[in-house]
């Protein structure tokens, strides 16, 4: 059985505290009694690098190849229908949300949004959420049991397999994987060619 030391791996994270956290986990199993020294994570590359959607793109023949994908036929008549269960949970979401929940910029293809969506809310219409962020949060909510009563865990599925196949609708392009992910893949296989001549964080 090998026996890894701190020294032997090295730890990159996004800057965000949910995939801190993730990695802090994961070290706590592969040390259980704890590390005889300090592993450092590394959170520096957070927009440069290390997630495939940062604010701005890095070019904008991504933005415009993000833009072409999410207008495709296929996927216009998937939101459509999907539209619905939207509105419904970011209603019922409303009551919880902080005040810039709104000005987030989230995720491929969830960017300008027709002018008639740009408002918040008004007496007859609400904008909803990103599907990343209606993912994410009821996720949350639903493993605290503070689900409100209209979002079921049906709708909680159904949300986070929407969001996962506009993703892989998305990222399965060879040109957007590539300028999307490219430098972050370099970056980890080069890692583990050059372990040995690497130098410490």
């Amino acid at each position: 059985f090998l026996q890894i030391q701190p020294s032997h791996i090295k730890i990159y994270s996004t800057d965000f505290e949910r995939t801190i956290l993730s990695v802090q986990g994961l070290l706590v199993g592969i040390f259980p009694d704890g590390p005889l020294e300090t592993i450092t994570i590394d959170c520096r590359h957070t927009t440069s690098w290390m997630i495939p959607d940062p604010q701005p793109r890095r070019t904008h023949e991504q933005e415009a190849l993000e833009m072409e994908l999410a207008n495709r036929p296929h996927v216009l008549e998937r939101e459509a229908e999907m539209r619905s269960l939207a509105v419904r949970c970011t209603q019922a979401l409303l009551p919880i949300l902080g005040e810039d929940a709104f000005q987030v910029s989230y995720g491929v293809g969830e960017e300008d949004k027709d002018d008639s969506e740009t408002e918040q809310q008004t007496s007859s219409k609400v904008r909803p959420l990103s599907w990343a962020q209606l993912s994410e949060i009821t996720k949350c909510l639903q493993v605290r049991n503070m689900l409100p009563d209209s979002i079921t865990d049906e709708d909680v599925e159904n949300l986070g397999l929407h969001c996962a196949w506009r993703w892989f609708e998305s990222l399965r392009n060879p040109r957007l994987a590539y300028l999307s992910m490219h430098h972050f893949t370099h970056t980890i296989v080069h890692a583990m060619k050059e372990h040995d001549n690497e130098p410490p964080l």
